[in-house]
Formats: C-alpha cells, sequence, structure tokens
C-alpha cells in the first residue's frame, strides 16, 4: 500500500484499526503477576477513561506507570529550556529563511482565517516565526482541532493523567524514552525540507485534514476498529507522502526498543503502559512483538 499520509497527523493521533481494544493485560513467561498496556490518542479527553472497562483495575493493580516520555520531564524549567531550543530553527533562522515567497504568503493566508491575523503579524511572528516547520505543523493541527472542539481541554491529555494518577498514589512514574529523543526524532532529525513539505501539505489541505482527525476522534472514542482501519486507509491514498524511512524510524524501530524494556520492567514489577494506540497494531507493532517474545495478550473487556 502507498505509503502517503500527513506526518504530524501520523504523530499526533498514534492511531490504526488493526486491534479491536484499547487495554491489553500482559502475562505469561514467568511473570509473577500482569501488566497493562493503554493505547492512547493524544488528544483524547481524560474523561474518556471512564468508558474503558477494567481500566481503573489495571491501574490500580501496577506498582508504576510508564509512558512514551516521563512527562515531568518536559515541565521542569531545565526541561523546557531544553525543549524550546530543540523546537526552534538552527543558526537564528526563521521560517522567512526555508519557505519560499509563495510558501510564506499561503501561511499568511491560512493563519489569517485560522487565528485572525496574517503569521508575519509582528507579534505572532516573535512567537512562531522562529519554530520549526515540523512544531509549527503540530500546532496548527491542535489549534484546529481546539477551534472546532471549543470544549475539549487539549492541555490536559489522557497520557498526563495516567502519569498524575500515579503519583497521586506514590508510584514510580517512567519514560520509554527520553524527551530529547523523541523531540529529536520528531523535530531535529527531519530533513527540513520534508518538514517545509509536510506543513504545506497541512496548510494546503487543512479541511480534509480536519475532517479526517475528527472521524478518527470519534471512531477511537467508539472503539470502532472497522472505522478507524476506513479511515486510516482513506488518509493513506489522499495525504501527503512519509517515506518508509520515516516510518521505521517514528513506529517500527520505536516498537522494537519499546518491546526489550517492557520486558525488563516487567519482570521486576507488574507496570501499566500508555502509549499511541499506533504502536500497538499490526505484525510490527508492541503486542505483536510481545506474543512472539513469550507472553500472553489478552484484551481486557
Amino acid at each position: 500500500m502507498k505509503k502517503t499520509l500527513s506526518f504530524i497527523l501520523f504523530i499526533l493521533l498514534g492511531i490504526s484499526g488493526i486491534q479491536a481494544q484499547l487495554l491489553y493485560r500482559i502475562s505469561g513467561n514467568e511473570l509473577k503477576s500482569s501488566s497493562y498496556i493503554f493505547g492512547t490518542h493524544h488528544l483524547a479527553e481524560v474523561s474518556f477513561t471512564e468508558k474503558i472497562s477494567g481500566l481503573q483495575a489495571a491501574l490500580d493493580s501496577a506498582a508504576q506507570v510508564y509512558g512514551e516520555v516521563n512527562i515531568a520531564t518536559t515541565t521542569s524549567m531545565e526541561g523546557m529550556m531544553k525543549m524550546q531550543k530543540m523546537m526552534m530553527l538552527p543558526d537564528g533562522k526563521t521560517l522567512k529563511d526555508v519557505l519560499s515567497s509563495e510558501q510564506f504568503d499561503k501561511l499568511n493566508t491560512f493563519s489569517k482565517e485560522v487565528l485572525g491575523y496574517p503569521f508575519d503579524n509582528p507579534l505572532l511572528f516573535s512567537q512562531l516565526g522562529s519554530m520549526r516547520p515540523a512544531v509549527l505543523e503540530s500546532s496548527i493541527v491542535t489549534i484546529l482541532y481546539a477551534s472546532n472542539h471549543p470544549k475539549t481541554n487539549i492541555l490536559e491529555g489522557i497520557d498526563n493523567f495516567f502519569q498524575q494518577e500515579a503519583k497521586k498514589a506514590d508510584k514510580p512514574v517512567g519514560g520509554l524514552e527520553t524527551a530529547e529523543f523523541q523531540s529529536n526524532l520528531l523535530f531535529v532529525d527531519v530533513p527540513l525540507e520534508e518538514q517545509v513539505k509536510s506543513l504545506m501539505c497541512t496548510i494546503e489541505n487543512k479541511e480534509y485534514a480536519l475532517d479526517i482527525l475528527n472521524r478518527l476522534t470519534e471512531a477511537y472514542y467508539a472503539q470502532d476498529l472497522e472505522e478507524l482501519e476506513k479511515i486510516n486507509n482513506e488518509q493513506n491514498e489522499n495525504l501527503c507522502d512519509v517515506s518508509e524511512e520515516q516510518i521505521e524510524r517514528l513506529i517500527y524501530g520505536r516498537n522494537e526498543n519499546w518491546a526489550k524494556q517492557m520486558s525488563a520492567l516487567m519482570a521486576k514489577n507488574p507496570t501499566f503502559f500508555a502509549v499511541g494506540a499506533l504502536h500497538l497494531c499490526g505484525e510490527r507493532g508492541v503486542l505483536e512483538l510481545l506474543r512472539k517474545a513469550g507472553y500472553t495478550i489478552e484484551a481486557v473487556k
């Protein structure tokens, strides 16, 4: 199948329709107690967790909670300074330096339509003008979603919810990768020309991108795998190119690294894992990798 989907939608959603559930029990392979893994959607409402059967019991049974990253490391003063530096274009450049005049005009028009001001507005440009294109695209997708879902608290986040619940219960919290590694992967290591291409694709197709995001979110809430798969296949044929190399780096390579870490963590303590749902799915997904490693994987219903 042709791999053609929006880079940032791919990252933010972490969704695929291959598995029928979001919560799984991991047992066997000499584990003394079961661990659990939950597939997240990074823009979903925290209240959705109340609708997942067995989720609270799974969280309560865990001795520790692990996400993709330990979010607390990104909210400290030191962490925020590191993250801000990684999100900015190098060598004092701005988006006027990396976009053509035609591309910048399209960004100006988009910004005026969505934010009410052109992008070259001095105040707006001072805040956003030095961002890497991939960072700006992530912000654009989030703003598009928020503008159409004004009652949704996009700052709260399911991923953060699980880590906060662990802290309330005095349980250790960890990350399967560092925030620096993830930022490098998503924003720094991607060639600027690829970031620009993806940014412009989202700007030029904002109605379709928003429609896909809305439909995927609705399907996620419904836990409707058939619909998720249908929408995922549709966007594969209609949105912007992402190379096979990018998919290897963003999904499959990380899946392999996480599965190895999970084995070591579960051997010591029962663990609750919360990662983007796309990472759970398929022959090279985390669930199948764990099965091949000898674990029993069961959907919690």
